[in-house]
Parts: structure tokens; sequence; C-alpha cells
């Protein structure tokens, strides 16, 4: 199994911990492909569209409560997913081109938000 890392804050927790911890381990099941995802995006409205079921074994095997997880932020899903391409492409999977863009995306938004440094 692939355990790639997020954020603590990223993932919320199905059950206390006794000690506090920077990031929580993401367990990736042993044979499933980023491919199964099947990540597309509709070309008129940009919506983005994909299986559950993938994310839905990360989070019983993470042991995540995927309710909580979408209910929480948006974003935690984002990152789970991209903590899972990026032990994807670490493990030599093949790069996904509807991701790449949304990654180079969420770039270039992250540079044109970003606040500029001081300019002597």
């Amino acid at each position: 199994m692939n355990t790639p890392t997020l954020p603590d804050e990223s993932l919320p927790e199905t059950a206390p911990d006794d000690e506090p911890d920077d990031s929580r381990v993401l367990v990736i099941p042993e044979g499933l492909d980023f491919g199964a995802l099947e990540l597309s995006r509709d070309r008129r409205t940009g919506d983005l569209s994909f299986n559950w079921e993938p994310v839905e074994q990360i989070c019983v095997a993470s042991g995540l409560d995927l309710d909580a997880l979408i209910e929480e932020s948006e974003e935690n899903l984002s990152e789970l997913i991209q903590a899972w391409y990026e032990a994807h492409l670490a493990a030599g999977g093949a790069a996904d081109p509807v991701q790449e863009t949304l990654l180079r995306e969420a770039e270039a938004e992250a540079a044109r938000t970003s606040p500029q440094r001081d300019r002597r």
C-alpha cells in the first residue's frame, strides 16, 4: 500500500487521537491505480467528474469519514486526490492530463493571488 501524507488540518478524523500529529497517513489500497478515478472535465462547462468508488476505498483504508471530509471543505477532497496523484507519479505512474491541467491552473491562481514581495 502507498502511504502519502496530508497536512493534519486537511483530513477530519474518524476517532480522536491521543497525541496530536502534524500529518495524517493517506492509505492507497494495493493495486488501486489513479486511472480508476476516471477524472474528466466537461470542455463546455469546465465541470469535473470522477468515479467516487476509489475515493471511498482510500477513505476506508485510511480510516477517514468521506462525508465529514467533504462536509468540512471541498478543498479536502482536492488535497486527497492531489496526494494520491503525487504518490501515483512517485511510483512511476503515467501523468493524467486532466490532473496536470488542474495543477497548472492552481499554480497560476496561487501566483496571481499571492502577495507580491517587496522589490528593492
